[in-house]
């Protein structure tokens, strides 16, 4: 039974009663119901089996992630985002199947239409786009010298200092090993606090810069949780603020988490631009090519992500693993470095269309 593309979908609620009498009527030998929708001024008369009543149901409660592969698909066609080879492994894919490639979190490929627009990007979102990052300056079998912590660490690291006495989760003990004993040169995060995300970027001893598009103050505790993080393994840090593109103007009211995500990119990324509300679609368009080809890739090569990395060293290994009282923890990617088998390696070989600003002309 198929949903056809002139086909109307009821609103479960109005399909409650139905649906209701469904086993009844169909231990009775009834195999279809005649619905009259009234659409406007118009009154339609269907005749639905009742296979395709659940596929409505289906529909409906999945309405988000239908309504945001429709805006996917109509955007990867219309603006050219993709390669025609990724393009037709998009359209072949299924949206509820998760994206792959990633250790981080797990996020369903229809979720990467919250990149489109200016809806709200989730956590699990950025926490994707930080590790490909990540990874993406690593070299073959060689540790990784910058690190993109998830969203989690400052609050993880928030609670466990507010405990008495505080405590160092196995995240934050990796953390402290990273910086003490390998080649750690930089390092960035960002933080969700109140509806809002700000980004920060460490790259010289005692400074940590800290970009927020809503231009708020930081929060009063990020400098001594995070000087209690590192104290003893690095010089204590002073929090400094640097000047970053306002939001809200011509939109981009949703845009908090790429403006952060942005601040700690072009720390390490220098050929790209800062954020600019005027151009803030393409830089989500830029991040959904990013995450959809790199996806791509993985799905192609079977992706098992602990056939691609090895620990960067086995007591950060040993760390990682160490009980976190179930109230902290992530999946930490910061203490893996990438094999040569690792898909990033042939995302990095992709000669993609230019997204950003610099690229495109104004819209």
């Amino acid at each position: 039974m198929l949903i056809l593309p002139n086909d109307i979908i009821p609103n479960v609620l109005d399909l409650a009663a139905i649906i209701q009498h469904l086993p009844t009527a169909y231990e009775q030998e009834y195999h279809a119901v005649n619905i009259t929708i009234h659409l406007d001024d118009e009154t339609v008369a269907w005749t639905f089996h009742f296979s395709k009543l659940q596929l409505c149901v289906f529909i409906n409660n999945h309405h988000e992630g239908i309504s945001l592969v429709k805006s996917l698909v109509n955007s990867i066609m219309t603006n050219q985002l993709l390669p025609v080879h990724d393009q037709t492994a998009f359209l072949q894919s299924r949206p509820f199947s998760f994206v792959q490639g990633f250790y981080s979190t797990h996020v369903q490929l229809w979720e990467l239409g919250h990149l489109l627009g200016e809806e709200w990007v989730k956590e699990d979102i950025l926490n994707l786009a930080s590790e490909l990052l990540y990874f993406r300056l690593a070299l073959p079998c060689r540790d990784p010298s910058f690190l993109f912590l998830p969203t989690s660490f400052l609050a993880d690291a928030q609670w466990c200092y507010s405990q008495t006495p505080h405590f160092f989760s196995p995240e934050l003990l990796v953390f402290r090993h990273r910086l003490a004993l390998t080649e750690v040169k930089l390092y960035g995060f960002i933080v969700w606090d109140n509806d809002h995300f700000a980004g920060y970027f460490c790259s010289h001893p005692r400074l940590l810069e800290h970009g927020d598009m809503l231009h708020h103050s930081l929060a009063s505790d990020v400098e001594d949780v995070l000087n209690w993080i590192i104290d003893g393994v690095e010089p204590h840090v002073n929090i400094v603020m640097q000047s970053v593109a306002l939001q809200g103007i011509g939109g981009s009211h949703g845009s908090c988490g790429i403006s952060a995500y942005n601040f700690v990119e072009t720390h390490v990324q220098p050929g790209v631009p800062q954020w600019d509300p005027l151009f803030s679609h393409n830089f989500r368009d830029t991040l959904l090519q990013d995450l959809l080809v790199y996806h791509n890739i993985s799905q192609n090569q079977n992706f098992s992500f602990f056939d691609c990395v090895q620990p960067c060293d086995d007591e950060c290994k040993d760390l990682a693993l160490g009980y976190s009282f179930g109230l902290t923890g992530y999946n930490e990617y910061n203490i893996y470095r990438p094999l040569e088998t690792h898909p990033i390696f042939e995302f990095l070989d992709q000669n993609l269309p230019g997204l950003h600003p610099t690229q495109l002309p104004t819209v």
